[in-house]
């Protein structure tokens, strides 16, 4: 992880740092994470997309109603991206690969967590987060 990656991930709970970590390893594939804490404000920016501004909808929470993970200090989540040959995907199969390795290396720390891949609702391919 290089520092940028290593700062995102300083943000979280302990358990995911080291779920960070010990995945990192032996990884199937190369892995960066790209959001530890989240502030109310970038959480409204990221509730908007897909609504009131231009995009995909990407979460379904809008911070002031109902926090993220992500809002809490320390961070009970982190978000990642895969990268291939250098560059990140966003294809599915890719990140099921990863989240199932997250799922198998947190059982093996003891570390209870839920991969956004498994939602019923609204797949998050790329979040891990504590379950609580």
């Amino acid at each position: 992880m290089n520092n940028t990656y290593k700062e995102r991930i300083k943000t979280c709970e302990n358990g995911l740092i080291m779920l960070a970590y010990e995945a990192e390893k032996d990884s199937p594939y190369e892995f960066l994470i790209t959001c530890g804490h989240r502030t109310i404000e970038i959480q409204k920016e990221l509730y908007a997309q897909g609504r009131t501004k231009p995009g995909k909808k990407v979460t379904y929470i809008d911070g002031e109603k109902k926090k993220s993970k992500h809002n809490y200090i320390p961070s009970k989540a982190f978000d990642f991206a895969v990268k291939i040959n250098g560059e990140i995907t966003w294809e599915e199969n890719y990140y099921k690969e990863v989240g199932d390795h997250f799922k198998n290396v947190a059982n093996k720390l003891g570390i209870k967590i839920n991969w956004g891949g498994d939602f019923k609702k609204f797949k998050d391919y790329p979040h891990i987060e504590t379950k609580i």
